[in-house]
């Protein structure tokens, strides 16, 4: 019984790793678009009112996401899950410590059930990505034969 916990967490822990690293990869995606964006806002700001005003609410808005998306990389994607569960249960935080610790701990349990599925689920699609782009691979040296 010992063995498949140590087995189970030492599976899951290598499960989260890649997950937060698919994440740090496409929040560096986004920046190097965003600071492309920005760049391409502020050489062409400036021309006419219209733009100058539109440029300034784009750049508004890349704001706001790149907020929302520092704070996204700086809670990491497994707090994140957890509060996206706590809200489809319509508890908050607060709420959950509030409640006796027989519930709590019934709550904590759904969560982590919950998110080792989300996890097991992302891991499923990105293994049926990888068979599709190796039978892509395959065909492609197989035609070239």
């Amino acid at each position: 019984m010992l063995v498949d916990h140590v087995s189970n967490t030492a599976s899951l822990t290598v499960r989260l790793q890649t997950v937060a690293d698919k994440k740090h990869d496409s929040s560096s995606e986004f920046s190097l678009a965003l600071s492309a964006a920005e760049s391409a806002e502020e050489s062409s700001a400036g021309n006419q009112s219209n733009k100058s005003n539109k440029s300034n609410n784009a750049h508004a808005t890349t704001e706001e996401l790149l907020k929302k998306l520092n704070e996204y990389i700086e809670k990491g994607p497994i707090v994140v899950m957890r509060e996206k569960i706590l809200e489809s249960m319509g508890i908050t935080e607060e709420e959950l410590k509030a409640m006796p610790a027989d519930k709590q701990k019934a709550i904590e349990t759904e969560i982590a059930e919950k998110i080792k599925e989300m996890l097991l689920e992302q891991q499923e699609k990105t293994n049926a990505q990888q068979a599709t782009a190796q039978t892509t691979d395959v065909s492609a040296s197989l035609t070239s034969m």
